[in-house]
């Protein structure tokens, strides 16, 4: 018990048995004093690469399976009622509800394939660069290439495939490199080297160009790749970056920074 006049107790101190760990008793706080709480730090747990790649190869895998869906159904309908007359039709208002669906439809199998292994390199690799980046990219190339196939669009003609998405991915990747404080030489080097590899890649900016005898839609080609080259600048500029605020006491006025 306390001394008269004295409002805290002694804290008792024994000594440790043989073997027994030493008892450590902090001392009541002041008045007015916070009391000691210890801060616990949470411990991460690594990612297993299982997970980690299961879970990118069904974010690049489920667009793919969609798009062998719609034409394994196109191949059983007859030329007329296939999906593909639902697709982009330029400066037409059915043709531009196909904006949201060309990028799944394609003309023929040989169309899909020639898409489907640079749509899974490319996908697989802006998502293990970032998720979100890579769904965002895909939707950003998706509308704005649409749109620019809508507006300026070849008269006549119907757009649809995936193509336009695969050059938004190639963009980004080209680009993003270049807009980041530092230069990342491995990212643009694999970009480079991917478009070098799929050397139809290159040829499909060119008007008039075919691969395999079949016409090139050098259009949205462009279109994609703009558009990647485009939320490239704006994720690291708008997105990425993160704005700190200035902060100041009671006695100073905050300050205006002009634009």
């Amino acid at each position: 018990s306390p001394f008269p006049g004295q409002n805290q107790p002694f804290h008792v101190h024994h000594q440790p048995f043989p073997g027994e760990e030493p008892s450590v008793v902090k001392p009541d706080p002041f008045p007015g004093e916070d009391a000691y709480q210890p801060q616990r730090t949470p411990r991460s747990v690594p990612e297993d690469d299982s997970e980690f790649w299961w879970r990118h190869g069904c974010l690049v895998g489920i667009p793919l399976l969609v798009m062998f869906v719609i034409q394994l159904v196109d191949s059983f309908l007859d030329d007329g009622a296939q999906l593909w007359h639902m697709c982009i039709y330029p400066r037409t208002l059915h043709g531009l509800f196909g904006v949201a669906i060309a990028p799944f439809v394609h003309f023929s199998w040989s169309h899909l394939l020639a898409n489907t292994l640079p749509y899974a390199v490319l996908g697989l690799l802006l998502t293990t660069r970032s998720e979100m980046e890579y769904i965002r990219v895909a939707v950003f190339a998706a509308v704005l290439g649409g749109l620019g196939l809508w507006l300026m669009g070849s008269a006549g003609s119907v757009y649809a495939g995936a193509s336009g998405v695969i050059f938004g991915f190639w963009g980004y990747l080209l680009a993003v490199p270049c807009f980041e404080p530092e230069f990342n030489c491995c990212s643009f080097g694999v970009a480079v080297g991917v478009g070098l590899f799929y050397g139809s890649m290159l040829l499909g900016f060119f008007p008039h160009a075919t691969v395999d005898k079949e016409a090139v839609s050098w259009e949205g080609h462009l279109f994609g790749c703009f558009a990647g080259v485009l939320w490239a600048y704006i994720s690291n500029r708008y997105i990425s970056q993160d704005y700190e605020p200035i902060r100041t006491n009671d006695h100073e006025q905050p300050r205006k920074d002009p634009f």
